[in-house]
């Protein structure tokens, strides 16, 4: 699986910490290597049109797998916390 950032979730890659984006860096590269890395995805739902999100840490990358192709486009990074204060609203 391939992952691409899209100019947000790049913009909020960017914003972060060195030391976040190094751990996010990793754990990418961590899942590419993997034979079914969506088996560490969680499915979304009711957060159209993302499909699934990746947990790093505290870090969530979300965004919407195309299976064909086998690419995982991310769309937002955000902490836990931000991710679930905004699903409230």
């Amino acid at each position: 699986m391939q992952f691409i950032f899209i100019n947000n979730a790049e913009k909020q890659l960017d914003k972060s910490d060195k030391s976040v984006q190094k751990r996010i860096s990793e754990k990418i590269e961590w899942y590419e290597n993997q034979n079914n890395p969506i088996k560490y995805a969680k499915q979304l739902v009711g957060d159209f049109p993302l499909t699934h999100r990746f947990r790093i840490g505290k870090w969530r990358l979300k965004g919407i797998w195309f299976q064909s192709r086998d690419i995982f486009m991310v769309y937002e990074i955000e902490a836990r916390g931000q991710t679930y204060k905004k699903k409230r609203r």
